[in-house]
């Protein structure tokens, strides 16, 4: 049985009704709302696109997420943020998780890398050597 966005709406609210009981909670929400919802849902993990204040470039953070059965993202902590979510950014599973964040870019860093791409290596060689 698919169940409503109300209904959905109704259980983010119940259990995560504050930006604060939100904050940091994204995997065991998700994990908790697809208890809930298990013939609806799904857990997707990736990146948040999170607008910034002041015309700054989107931050994008690492998040967990729930799609229902049409695709449709079902996020029951977006509200931990400030400002709203731009779009979402599905992980590639078959790189694992991140290991951490490049210093040149920003971006996550896979597989133990310390920065993204060979672009930002050389950029970042570049700014270390004083060039």
């Amino acid at each position: 049985m698919e169940h409503s966005n109300e209904q959905y709406n109704k259980w983010i609210v119940e259990n995560y009704p504050t930006p604060e009981s939100a904050r940091l909670q994204c995997e065991e929400a998700t994990k908790r709302m697809v208890e809930a919802f298990p013939n609806d849902l799904q857990r997707v993990r990736g990146l948040a696109c999170v607008e910034e204040p002041y015309g700054l470039p989107p931050t994008k953070t690492p998040h967990w997420w729930c799609v229902n059965v049409y695709g449709i993202v079902i996020d029951p902590t977006a509200h931990q943020y400030p400002t709203r979510i731009l779009e979402y950014h599905v992980a590639d599973e078959s790189r694992g998780g991140p290991t951490g964040k490049c210093p040149n870019c920003g971006e996550l860093c896979y597989e133990g890398r310390y920065l993204c791409s060979e672009k930002c290596d050389k950029e970042y060689m570049e700014y270390i050597n004083g060039k």
